[in-house]
C-alpha cells in the first residue's frame, strides 16, 4: 500500500525536528539554536534547507587551518620583532586596571600591546579621505588597502589616482574589497577597471561559491577597513572607501570616525591586511618589512590591533568587549549604530548602570536597514529602565562612528558593531587604546555627538506607537537566527 502523502510529510518533519534537536544545540548560542529549532518546527523542510545554507557561520576547515597557520607566523614575527623593536615597545606596560584586557585580547587575536604610536582622530568624512590621499602621496615602500565597501566615484577618484600615482612610482600597492559590500555600486565595474589598467594587484574578499567543498556561508563578510603606507602609517575606523551618501536613494547621509596612527601599531595593521590577502590566494612568503626609524622614539601611545571574525575558535570582539564593560568603575560611553548585543554584553551593561556606572549610548534616529533597526530599538526599554542614557543623532544623518569608552581610560574604535552579526558573522577589527589623551578626546567627541542627538527618556518610550513594539519583537526574534 502507498502511503498517504500527509503521512509521510508527517513522517519526514518528525524526523528533520529530530534531527535539529540533536544536531543544531552544540557549540552555538542556546537563543540562536532554539530560533533555528523554533523555524524547523514551523517549516520542517524550508527550515532545514536554509539551515544546511546559513546555518555554519565559522569558515570552512581549510579557510581556519590557514587562519592558524597565519597565527603561528604572527607568533614568530612577535618573538623576532622583540630582539629588534627595544624594551617596552612590544608587550609594553599597561595600567595594572586592564592586564586582563591586554592578555586577554592577545590571547585571541595573537597580536600584542605597542608603545610608542601618535594617535589623530579625524571626524571629518572629507579631511579622513584627504589624511589618506596626501600619505599614499608621499609612500616609498607600499600601500596596503582594504575596504568592505569601496567604489570609484567623484569622492573617491583622487584616492584611486594616488594609487595609480604610487603604482608608476614603484610602490608596492594592493588593494582588497568585499564581494558583498562592494557589490551593488555602479562605480565597481570601473573601479575593477581602473586598478586593472594601473597594474594593481588586487583581490575580492570571501567571493560567492556554490555549496561543495570550499563553501563559504554566502553572507559571511569582510567588514574590516585598513589603509597601512610603508608599514610606518596605518587607518583604521568605520568610514568605507565611498561616498558619504553611500548613493542612497534617501536622504540619509554618514558621520564616521577614522584612526590615524603612527608607529609600530602600523605593523600589526599590515599583518591583518596580509592574513586578509594570504586567505584570498596570497603568498605565506610575502614579508611584512620593518618599520623603518627607531620606534622607541616616537610618542608615546600604546595600542592593540583586535581581529575577529569567522575564522578564530570564538567571538574575540564580544569577549573583550563584555570583560572591559565589566571593569568600569565611574564611566561608559558607547557609540554605535547597529546594537543588537548578545544575553552577555546586555547583561554587562545594564550591571555596570545597576552599580552606579554611568553609561550612555548614541544610536541613530535614522534606520539605513530597518530590521536591524527595530531589533536594537527592543532594547531600549531594559536598558532605559536599568538607568542608561540613550540618545538618538538626529536625522537625517546616521551616526556610523563605532567606538567604546571606559572611565576616561581606555578606548576601542574600530569597524565592529554591536551586534551577533559583528560578534559571529564578520570578520572585524578593534583598536584597543590604553592611553588617556587617546580616551579623553574620544570623550570630548563623545560630547558633541550627544549634542547634535536628542535624548530618549523612558516616559516617551512607553508612548511609542503598539505596531513599533510589534515590529520590535519580530526582528529582535529573527536577529536570533546566525
Amino acid at each position: 500500500m502507498i502511503p498517504d502523502p500527509a503521512t509521510v510529510y508527517a513522517i519526514v518533519s518528525a524526523v528533520l525536528i529530530v534531527a535539529a534537536v540533536v544536531v543544531i544545540p552544540p557549540r552555538r548560542r542556546p537563543t540562536a539554536g532554539t530560533a533555528w529549532i523554533l523555524l524547523i518546527v514551523i517549516l520542517p523542510i524550508p527550515g532545514w534547507l536554509a539551515f544546511l545554507l546559513l546555518g555554519h557561520y565559522k569558515l570552512p576547515r581549510a579557510r581556519r587551518d590557514v587562519q592558524a597557520r597565519i597565527n603561528a607566523t604572527i607568533d614568530a614575527q612577535v618573538a623576532e620583532a622583540k630582539k629588534h623593536m627595544g624594551d617596552g615597545v612590544i608587550d609594553a606596560a599597561v595600567s595594572p586596571a586592564y592586564r586582563s584586557v591586554e592578555r586577554l585580547a592577545t590571547d585571541y587575536g595573537r597580536l600584542p600591546v605597542m608603545a610608542g604610536n601618535s594617535v589623530e582622530i579625524l571626524t571629518d568624512y572629507g579631511a579622513s579621505l584627504e589624511a589618506i590621499v596626501r600619505d599614499i602621496d608621499a609612500a616609498r615602500q607600499s600601500v596596503w588597502v582594504e575596504y568592505y565597501a569601496m567604489t570609484l566615484d567623484d569622492t573617491t577618484r583622487p584616492f584611486f589616482e594616488a594609487l595609480a600615482a604610487a603604482k608608476r612610482r614603484g610602490v608596492d600597492v594592493r588593494v582588497l574589497y568585499d564581494t558583498w559590500g562592494s557589490r551593488s555600486y555602479d562605480g565597481k565595474k570601473p573601479m575593477l577597471q581602473f586598478l586593472e589598467s594601473a597594474g594593481i594587484a588586487y583581490h575580492a574578499i570571501l567571493p560567492l561559491r556554490l555549496p561543495g567543498k570550499g563553501y563559504v556561508r554566502p553572507d559571511l563578510r569582510n567588514h574590516r577597513k585598513i589603509v597601512v603606507v610603508d608599514n610606518a602609517i596605518g587607518y583604521t575606523g568605520s568610514q568605507n572607501m565611498i561616498d558619504r551618501t553611500y548613493h542612497r536613494k534617501d536622504d540619509i547621509y554618514y558621520d564616521e570616525l577614522v584612526i590615524r596612527a603612527s608607529g609600530p601599531i602600523s605593523l600589526e595593521l599590515a599583518t591583518l591586511f596580509m592574513t586578509d590577502w594570504v586567505s584570498e590566494g596570497g603568498s605565506f612568503d610575502d614579508p611584512i618589512r620593518p618599520m623603518s626609524g627607531d620606534p622607541s622614539a616616537l610618542p608615546g601611545s600604546s595600542l592593540q590591533v583586535l581581529p575577529s571574525g569567522p575564522g578564530f575558535d570564538g567571538e574575540n570582539n564580544l569577549a573583550v568587549f563584555t570583560h572591559l564593560l565589566h571593569l568600569a568603575r565611574t564611566e561608559i560611553a558607547i557609540v554605535n549604530p547597529y546594537f543588537v548585543p548578545s544575553e552577555a554584553l546586555l547583561e554587562a551593561i545594564v550591571s555596570a548602570a545597576h552599580r552606579g556606572v554611568r553609561v550612555s549610548m548614541i544610536n541613530s534616529e535614522a534606520m539605513d536597514q530597518w530590521m536591524i533597526g527595530y531589533a536594537q530599538r527592543s532594547y531600549y526599554g531594559v536598558l532605559l529602565e536599568a538607568g542608561v542614557e540613550i540618545y538618538l543623532y538626529k536625522a537625517p544623518t546616521l551616526l556610523h562612528s563605532k567606538y567604546i569608552v571606559v572611565d576616561g581610560e581606555v578606548a576601542i574604535v574600530g569597524s565592529s558593531n554591536m551586534d551577533m552579526r559583528s560578534f559571529e558573522l564578520n570578520s572585524e577589527l578593534s583598536l584597543i587604546s590604553y592611553d588617556e589623551a587617546v580616551a579623553k578626546q574620544m570623550t570630548a567627541i563623545t560630547a558633541t555627538y550627544q549634542a547634535a542627538s536628542n535624548r530618549l527618556t523612558l516616559d516617551a518610550w512607553r508612548q511609542r506607537p503598539r505596531y513599533r513594539r510589534t515590529l520590535e519583537n519580530i526582528t529582535r526574534l529573527t536577529s536570533a537566527i546566525q
